[in-house]
């Protein structure tokens, strides 16, 4: 009970945070600090798990990296960006993990849409995370993918299945090779010249209406058939 009082409680000094701000900067100035805090605010709403607030976190999630883009470069890797994205994909997540009132196909296509959305922006992290040498925060983003991928059967072939396993293997080695040899920077270039971002097709993380409908609809009864296992095992 303390502790859900101390959440609310930083939840409203982060949205004063907020406010003072852009009282300070500008209302729709971008600035890192204004940045941070709609990040920070959309962090606490996250902890709180319910729909309304998660829903509340992920348009703060999307505020903070449109800033960020803006104040760092739309396409150029910040570290910054990287995180936002991470926050944003670890949001789609919990929201898609919501019990639902009840079983149904639109309730398992709006949670294959998070998953999906989730999916797209651990990529986006991950390739980002890859150019600015954060081996271990690119790996964190790419199991992410893999744990996105085993929960949607069919939702990517089996050969990019592989290659997002091999880009592990090959992070795996870097941070070993990072930690024996730091100083061996033309083996650690060598290694990092493997292509970072998966190749997955861009169609793959659509929300909208597919034209494989027969697809789509074996998707939403494979996300209904996986809830049910799942409610059985936490009945277990």
């Amino acid at each position: 009970k303390g502790q859900r009082k101390s959440l609310h409680e930083a939840i409203d000094l982060y949205r004063q945070s907020i406010k003072m701000m852009k009282q300070l900067h500008g209302e729709t100035k971008p600035h890192p600090d204004v940045a941070v805090s709609l990040n920070n605010l959309a962090n606490a709403l996250d902890s709180k798990g319910d729909r309304k607030s998660l829903d509340e976190a992920i348009d703060l999630h999307r505020q903070s990296i449109k800033m960020r883009k803006q104040l760092y470069g739309e396409t150029k890797p910040h570290p910054d960006v990287a995180v936002s994205l991470n926050n944003l994909a670890n949001s789609f997540y919990t929201r898609s993990c919501l019990a639902p009132d009840s079983i149904s196909l639109q309730w398992a296509a709006d949670r294959t849409a998070d998953l999906k959305a989730c999916a797209k922006m651990n990529r986006e992290a991950s390739v980002m995370f890859a150019h600015l040498g954060m081996f271990s925060s690119e790996m964190r983003c790419t199991n992410n993918m893999l744990a996105v991928v085993n929960m949607l059967p069919g939702f990517v072939p089996s050969e990019h299945v592989a290659y997002l396993q091999a880009v592990n293997r090959r992070i795996q080695l870097l941070e070993r090779l990072q930690q024996t040899s730091p100083d061996n920077h033309d083996a650690m270039r060598a290694m990092a010249s493997v292509p970072p971002a998966p190749p997955l097709p861009e169609s793959l993380f659509s929300t909208g209406k597919s034209a494989d409908s027969d697809n789509e609809e074996a998707q939403l009864a494979a996300a209904i058939a996986l809830s049910l296992q799942d409610g059985e095992s936490d009945a277990e």
